[in-house]
């Protein structure tokens, strides 16, 4: 079976600390849980990279805890672009 090496853009890291830090004022317990739980998430694409939903511009997307997670895959690799919160509507439509 063969793997693919996982990438995470600046942006995708950026808006996975803002996440959290606006899920730290509601629960820091679970916002901590999602922080962590992106990570091992996303490894799950090292394995099974098509596993998610077509969108433009050969992008794909998975859901992770209500969140898009955004990437493209070239060759080998898994290049996370994004995690977005399809309810700030203006932020996840450039997606779609």
């Amino acid at each position: 079976m063969q793997k693919f090496e996982i990438n995470i853009s600046g942006q995708a890291h950026n808006n996975l600390r803002e996440i959290t830090k606006n899920k730290i004022l509601y629960d820091a317990p679970s916002a901590l849980k999602f922080f962590n739980g992106f990570y091992n998430d996303i490894k799950t694409l090292g394995v099974f990279p098509h596993r998610g939903f077509n969108l433009i511009n050969d992008l794909k997307a998975k859901i992770y805890k209500n969140h898009l997670i955004i990437y493209q895959i070239l060759n080998t690799e898994v290049n996370i672009i994004d995690i977005v919160d399809p309810k700030q509507h203006s932020i996840a439509k450039k997606y779609y």
